[in-house]
């Protein structure tokens, strides 16, 4: 399952499309996951008693002038975002991960196509009628005001068929990567995380006197058939009402990090993904130097293009809703490597068992008022098939 340049050590790689190459970071000198109460270094297979406040701890001493000059890893999960805006997790749940690498090198990413046959085959999909009931239960908290817009998502199941490598089927696909595709081999968990997202939860740009952070929300989706749903989708009510939601709720998460100002950059543009086109924005604003890592990530993590608005209510409602934890799916990814400071949200993104041929992948989308239940259902499937384009299956 793995190419053949990569041993099964840990390792993190991650695409560049500028360059059209991969980064691929190894020799890992430190891996932990934090729980709530515990962490676990995974290179020595060690329990630790301290547990998410000494990640807590190193993010605060962690200026944003600062440059790593070997790559630093963080997977921030979910759930990570319930324990410090809903202050509840669970004890046994993953929060974070964080790695250390002592080498980066550069990867061509030229790879031919496997000659073997690669597969899927769904195995768990929610029904339309267990989607449809709670649809009708977002739906009530829409009209009764206790929301805006409500993330709703679920899980697919599969297993993977003909053992061919997953990896080099997936970097394979240039022309279908995202911006922020991925992956981290995990062998202490015989776990792969694969992930083709598209969407930036902030990127960190360096100037003389002080910083600038971006982000990116995406909102809004159709399927890509032919050129005039560009246009339809452009002109969508809906969607429009959906993305300039999270775009004012991502404006007020930036202001809260230091300054009360932040500027539109985007209002509403287009981007192409497989198979689908969404609506983006991209806002920014100034930082100094003292801020620190914590602090950014406090104050936009989770990304409210994965919760909704406003973000507290509503993860209080997808708790209720969703019948398993996300995991590294609506988490984020972030990278530190010299001057590059940059998260990523992790739709389209899959949590593979190596050993079992296991793969879960969630999908959904932000339901709100003008939401129809068939059209959303539809567009969660399509989410779903638009990640096995990559893979060069159907689903």
């Amino acid at each position: 399952m793995m190419l053949n340049w990569i041993n099964r050590e840990l390792h993190s790689c991650f695409y560049f499309s500028k360059r059209e190459n991969l980064l691929l970071c190894s020799s890992a000198s430190k891996a932990v996951v934090y729980y709530r109460d515990h962490s676990i270094d995974l290179l020595k297979n060690k329990k630790m008693k301290s547990g998410i406040e000494e990640f807590e701890k190193i993010l605060s001493l962690r200026k944003i002038k600062h440059q790593d000059s070997n790559p630093v890893v963080y997977h921030l999960f979910y759930e990570l975002g319930k324990k410090w805006i809903l202050e509840n997790t669970q004890p046994d749940i993953p929060l974070a991960l964080e790695i250390h690498y002592e080498n980066s090198s550069w990867v061509n990413c030229d790879f031919p196509k496997p000659q073997k046959t690669f597969g899927l085959k769904l195995e768990k999909k929610i029904s339309y009628k267990k989607y449809q009931k709670k649809f009708q239960s977002i739906n009530e908290n829409l009209k009764a005001g206790n929301c805006y817009q409500v993330n709703y998502t679920e899980k697919f199941h599969y297993k993977i068929k003909n053992g061919t490598d997953i990896l080099l089927q997936f970097y394979s696909q240039k022309k279908d990567l995202g911006a922020y595709a991925h992956h981290t081999h995990i062998p202490q968990w015989d776990k792969l995380i694969l992930s083709n997202s598209p969407e930036c939860l902030f990127q960190i740009y360096s100037h003389d006197n002080y910083y600038d952070i971006h982000t990116m929300p995406i909102k809004g989706t159709i399927k890509s058939a032919n050129p005039n749903d560009q246009r339809k989708l452009f002109d969508s009510q809906k969607n429009q009402a959906e993305l300039y939601m999270i775009s004012d709720l991502m404006r007020n998460d930036l202001s809260r990090i230091e300054q009360p100002l932040s500027r539109v950059i985007s209002k509403k543009k287009l981007l192409r993904v497989p198979g689908l086109w969404h609506l983006y924005s991209r806002m920014a604003c100034a930082l100094s130097g003292s801020i620190n890592e914590l602090q950014i990530l406090k104050a936009l993590f989770p990304g409210g293009s994965i919760t909704g608005a406003p973000k507290k209510r509503v993860m209080v409602l997808i708790d209720q809703l969703e019948q398993s934890e996300r995991g590294v799916y609506c988490g984020s990814t972030f990278l530190s490597w010299r001057g590059l400071k940059t998260a990523s949200i992790n739709i389209r993104t899959a949590w593979i068992e190596n050993s079992l041929n296991d793969l879960s992948y969630g999908a959904g989308g932000g339901l709100t008022l003008l939401s129809e239940c068939g059209d959303e259902y539809q567009e969660m499937l399509n989410k779903a098939e638009s990640f096995c384009q990559v893979m060069g299956v159907d689903n």
